[in-house]
């Protein structure tokens, strides 16, 4: 690469275009000079992993997602990369530690859909809008159980419960409930 003041996003979507290709090796050296200008990348060691994985060099993939998840221990990316590696080393133990803790992040996650609209605003003409007027419109589907066959009763009871005691959407999104639209219907079990 002979394109200085390149960042380092720039650099992670060439590897990332690179690696897409299956040219693992040039990936490698894309990211190895990013990391060359840019050390404390989490994204870059992390396609450094990735990289080194498809090559089956376990041992390089295992350090970058090491030093990935000493820089950010709570990188979901990170996590289930050295997770893949664990398991190729038979450490199945650590490895299912790395793929529960991606899984107990992903449940984490904020879904604000009015702040995340806010800061969409100004990316292109098309998402031109006052992210405090919009009005949303979700659906809500009611199960009921009926006599219909094919499912036993203590699994009909089951889904139904853990259906009704789901957040709504309005509430999981944290959408304003006085611009929100809720159309329903009833659906039989």
């Amino acid at each position: 690469m002979s394109d200085k003041f390149l960042s380092s996003d720039e650099y992670d979507e060439r590897a990332h275009q690179l690696y897409n290709e299956g040219q693992y090796d040039e990936a490698i050296d894309t990211l190895r000079e990013g990391l060359g200008l840019y050390p404390d990348s989490v994204e870059l060691l992390v396609g450094m992993g990735y990289a080194r994985l498809a090559r089956e060099e376990y041992a390089w993939a295992r350090r970058a997602f090491e030093e990935a998840r000493g820089l950010d221990p709570d990188h979901e990316d990170t996590l289930a990369g050295l997770g893949e590696v664990l398991l190729k080393f038979g450490e199945r133990a650590a490895a299912l530690a790395c793929f529960e803790q991606v899984l107990t992040l992903g449940f984490q996650d904020d879904h604000h859909i009015p702040d995340l609209l806010r800061e969409s605003r100004g990316l292109c003409e098309e998402l031109e809008f006052d992210a405090d007027t919009v009005s949303y419109f979700l659906s809500h589907i009611i199960i009921e159980r009926g006599p219909q066959p094919g499912m036993s009763t203590w699994r009909k009871r089951l889904f139904i419960a853990l259906a009704h005691n789901a957040a709504t959407p309005a509430t999981y999104f944290k959408l304003p409930l006085d611009r929100t639209v809720v159309m329903g219907s009833r659906i039989e079990l």
